[in-house]
């Protein structure tokens, strides 16, 4: 029991490292690694970001946000442009890349509204993005460091 607790303990504290983030930070998505260049200078292709859930109403222009853009589901980081009020009252946020000429031709609801960055990590996220492209390779690398790793706890003790 003992060995089989040992060999999932890396899953185990991944999951309680998400879980106490998403706790913490009150998100579904507390880390986000940036993808694309539309934040340039800001934010770089690798860059790992901490996301904070927050009400819409708590936003200012300016703050750098995370949402799902609403014509296609993909998880976006823009910078708060503009404040907007709907038809109905409500508060939508016109947002823009840092990197873009124009603001994006769409608005960002509290529906949208995955949370605000709250801290940014530079180039971590970059291992994430290395393992998503590559994956066949990121599978056996990962594959064998867990082997070489699971082989040396598990060695009988008295061969160590």
């Amino acid at each position: 029991m003992r060995k089989a607790l040992l060999a999932i303990s890396p899953f185990l504290g991944a999951l309680l490292i998400w879980g106490l983030l998403a706790i913490t930070l009150g998100s579904s998505s507390p880390i986000v690694v940036v993808t694309g260049r539309s934040m340039k200078p800001t934010l770089e292709q690798g860059d790992l970001l901490f996301v904070k859930a927050v009400d819409i109403g708590e936003l200012h222009v300016g703050d750098i946000v995370v949402f799902h853009r609403p014509d296609t589901g993909e998880l976006v980081v823009h910078r708060v442009y503009k404040i907007v009020r709907g038809p109905g009252g409500e508060i939508l946020l016109k947002t823009k890349g840092d990197n873009n000429e124009e603001p994006d031709r769409w608005l960002v609801s509290k529906d949208e509204l995955v949370g605000k960055v709250v801290y940014r990590l530079p180039a971590v996220g970059k291992v994430v993005l290395f393992v998503r492209e590559n994956a066949p390779i990121s599978i056996f690398l990962l594959a064998v460091l867990y082997g070489l790793f699971l082989s040396e706890f598990l060695r009988r003790p008295g061969k160590r």
